[in-house]
C-alpha cells in the first residue's frame, strides 16, 4: 500500500462495483474484507477481546502450515485434532495433573509401540479397570499377583527348593548305602 493512499479504501470488480471497504492507517488495516492471498515479511497478530481467529482452507486438499525454521512454541491453546502426528518427540509433563489417553467408542485403543525396547517406570497398570497382562517374561521384585504376595512367595519357593534338595541329598545318601550293600553280598556268592 503506497503511504500517500487515502485513509479509507474501497476495492471493486472490473466494472467499479465497491465490493470492500478498508480503512488503512500507519500500516493497521481495519474493515472487513475478502482476500485471495496475505503475505507478510514480518510479525503478524490477531488480536482482539474474546476474538476468534480462524484458519480454514477450503477444498479437497487444504492445509494450514506453520513452519518456524528454527522451532518455535504455541503456547496458552487447547487443541482439538482428528490426527495429532508428531515427527520428534514428544513430551507431556503438566504439572500436578494427569495426562490422560482415552480413546472413546467401542474400537478405541492405545498402542505403545517403540521401535526399539522401551520402558514405563513408577506406574500402576489397571489400578481403575483391571484388564488382561500378555507378556513373554514378567518380572518382580516384590508386590503382588492375584492376591498372592510375591516376596512370601518367592521366599516359600525358596524354602521349597531347600527341602527339595535335602531330599535329593537324603536319596542319594540312601543309594549310595544300598549300592555299597548290594555289591558286599555279592562278593559272598
Amino acid at each position: 500500500m503506497p503511504d500517500n493512499a487515502p485513509a479509507a479504501l474501497a476495492f471493486g470488480n472490473s466494472d467499479q462495483t465497491p465490493l470492500s471497504l478498508m480503512n488503512a492507517s500507519d500500516p493497521t488495516v481495519t474493515g472487513i474484507g475478502t482476500f485471495s492471498r496475505i503475505t507478510s515479511v514480518g510479525n503478524v497478530t490477531a488480536v482482539g477481546e474474546n476474538a476468534i481467529v480462524t484458519l480454514s482452507p477450503t477444498g479437497s486438499s487444504g492445509t494450514v502450515n506453520i513452519q518456524p525454521d528454527n522451532g518455535g512454541t504455541l503456547s496458552n491453546l487447547d487443541v482439538e485434532a482428528n490426527i495429532l502426528t508428531a515427527a520428534d518427540a514428544v513430551t507431556l509433563s503438566p504439572a500436578n495433573a494427569a495426562v490422560t489417553l482415552a480413546p472413546s467408542g467401542s474400537g478405541g485403543i492405545v498402542v505403545i509401540n517403540p521401535g526399539t525396547t522401551g520402558l514405563i517406570d513408577n506406574v500402576d497398570i489397571g489400578t481403575i479397570t483391571p484388564g488382561i497382562v500378555s507378556t513373554d517374561d514378567l518380572r518382580s521384585s516384590g508386590g503382588t499377583i492375584n492376591n498372592t504376595v510375591i516376596e512370601i512367595l518367592n521366599q516359600q519357593m525358596q524354602h521349597s527348593v531347600l527341602v527339595l534338595l535335602l531330599l535329593l541329598q537324603q536319596v542319594r545318601i540312601t543309594l549310595q548305602t544300598r549300592s555299597m550293600l548290594i555289591i558286599e553280598q555279592l562278593r559272598w556268592l
